[in-house]
C-alpha cells in the first residue's frame, strides 16, 4: 500500500463541532390520540400558555408532539456552533 504524501508546508485548521444539550425541566405529558381529540382546546392552552410539552401516543407508541410556537422556532433555527482553530505546538 502506498501512502499519500503529507503536506507539511501548510497545516490545515481543525474543525470542532460543539453541541450543548440542556436538560429541560418543563412538564411533559403523554396522551393517547383518542383522548387528545376530545381535549384539543385544553391541550392547546396547556402548551401555549403553560409551556407544557405534550406527546401524542397511538397504541402506546409516541407518534407526535405539541410544542409552543416559540419552542418550534428554536428547534428550527438551532445551529451547531462550528469554529476553526489552529492547533498549538
Amino acid at each position: 500500500m502506498s501512502e499519500a504524501p503529507i503536506d507539511t508546508e501548510s497545516p490545515k485548521p481543525h474543525i470542532v463541532r460543539y453541541v450543548h444539550f440542556v436538560q429541560d425541566e418543563r412538564p411533559m405529558s403523554r396522551i393517547p390520540t383518542s383522548k387528545a381529540r376530545h381535549e384539543l382546546a385544553s391541550l392547546i392552552n396547556r402548551v401555549a400558555y403553560g409551556g407544557e410539552r405534550i406527546i401524542l401516543q397511538r397504541r402506546g407508541r409516541d407518534v407526535a408532539a405539541f410544542v409552543s410556537v416559540d419552542e418550534l422556532a428554536l428547534l428550527e433555527h438551532r445551529d451547531v456552533m462550528t469554529f476553526e482553530f489552529e492547533p498549538s505546538d
